[in-house]
């Protein structure tokens, strides 16, 4: 079968792989539809997180083909959407505390599309307790989005964000797209966008934000805090190594900063700003139990993936989706056909 593989860790490439079976405990599991992921751009840039000759792949949804030995309550057929980092340890402290998306065997030993093959391939073997049931409703396109919402939804509830508040979100990329949405089901009040690509701020508007600014043109930090009244709580989600120190600027006294992208650089912070105005700057990483929430906000129509949908793609034109996704400004995401 042909998969999208990190060969030798060094390039992606497209690869004949045999075909798996399942394995005792797994489903053998068709991926029907999977996302393109800003981590998958740089896969080659993080040698510490991907495994060499891996089947790349972490954002997507599809249907069970088969059952392992051992396994219970999945069945031929069953549509389900893929937590890529739910094959945790259960033991480790953070996992006894009820935050298995701070267990480092999740996330960093055995996540799926990064230490295991994942989705950008017709066939994988997956551990039965990493699959999401997806309602009738759902489609394997929308269940592609699951893991990028559930990562927002996350981000929402640790900031804490209450209704009627203002809020601003640095970047509109997937993410912070999502975030718009979902801010707006939460019932803040003003939501502005910052983002540099005129595309995606019309984007933002269409979805429900109140004000867009284009940070290249125009001087936030002037206009916030004087035009604009300065944001309760900002969503970093860009991952642009001066975003954090912009949000300092920015977030009003006593505001909270949740930092959702992952910036590739070390951040530098006014720690000055942030003291005087006794703010907050809280990380926020994957998600507990927010799969279930984003099936569920996918499932009453709350979220609309589909306008963040760029275009959908057959597996032999991963390279096409991968460099148009790397120049950025007029895609938002790209989704692989896999079967």
């Amino acid at each position: 079968m042909d998969a999208v593989v990190l060969h030798n860790g060094n390039e992606i490439v497209l690869q004949d792989r045999p075909e798996p079976q399942a394995k005792p405990g797994e489903v053998l599991f068709k991926s029907e539809h999977c996302g393109i992921c800003g981590t998958d751009l740089h896969a080659t840039l993080l040698k510490d997180l991907f495994v060499p000759n891996i089947i790349m792949g972490h954002e997507f949804a599809g249907t069970v083909v088969d059952i392992g030995k051992g396994v219970e309550g999945w069945n031929v057929g069953d549509k389900a959407a893929i937590n890529p980092n739910g094959n945790i340890c259960g033991e480790c402290e953070q996992c006894r505390q009820g935050y298995p998306n701070l267990c480092f065997t999740g996330v960093r030993v055995r996540a799926i599309g990064v230490q295991r093959d994942g989705g950008m391939a017709n066939l994988v073997s997956l551990p039965m307790q990493i699959l999401n049931k997806l309602p009738d409703t759902v489609s394997t396109l929308q269940g592609a989005w699951v893991e990028p919402l559930a990562t927002v939804v996350r981000g929402v509830r640790v900031s804490g964000v209450t209704v009627g508040s203002s809020t601003l979100i640095i970047g509109a990329g997937p993410i912070g797209l999502l975030a718009v949405q979902t801010l707006k089901n939460t019932g803040v009040g003003n939501i502005i966008v910052v983002e540099p690509s005129a595309f995606r701020r019309e984007k933002a508007k269409t979805l429900g934000a109140d004000i867009v600014l284009d940070p290249l043109k125009e001087n936030i930090t002037e206009i916030i805090g004087s035009e604009i009244k300065s944001p309760e709580y900002i969503f970093e989600c860009s991952g642009h190594p001066s975003a954090v120190n912009t949000a300092v600027q920015l977030i009003n006294a006593r505001g909270v900063i949740t930092v959702i992208g992952v910036s590739p650089e070390l951040l530098k912070v006014d720690a000055g700003q942030l003291i005087f105005k006794e703010a907050i700057i809280r990380g926020s990483i994957i998600y507990v139990d927010e799969f279930e929430i984003a099936i569920r906000l996918l499932e009453q129509g709350l979220i609309d993936v589909e306008a963040l949908t760029t275009e959908v793609i057959e597996l032999k034109n991963f390279q096409y989706g991968f460099n148009r996704l790397s120049k950025a400004g007029d895609a938002i995401k790209i989704l692989i056909k896999t079967s």
